[in-house]
């Protein structure tokens, strides 16, 4: 799937890109896949067509019910109030 994220990019959200970090596959009877990405309400319907047929290409998916799922990179960055920050430079004696 990287191969075919990185051939056709995905769109540009308010100035930002949107970066898909990961994909996975959710174990469901039905093949479901779950894209982790920065926007994941911001990605159109013509961009999930073309992964869900990347995939149905890839994997071989005829005649199959394919789902897939954008949810929110659990792994974002929070953002540390500059009072609790630690300095970036140290004093010496």
């Amino acid at each position: 799937m990287l191969k075919a994220i990185e051939a056709f990019h995905p769109p540009v959200v308010r100035g930002n890109p949107i970066k898909i970090k990961y994909v996975t596959q959710l174990p469901t009877p039905v093949p479901s896949f779950a894209f982790f990405c920065n926007f994941p309400d911001d990605i159109k319907q013509p961009y999930k067509n073309y992964l869900e047929n990347q995939l149905r290409q890839h994997f071989n998916f005829k005649g199959v019910p394919v789902r897939l799922f954008f949810r929110k990179n659990r792994r974002q960055k929070t953002a540390i109030p500059s009072v609790f920050r630690k300095p970036i430079w140290f004093f010496t004696q």
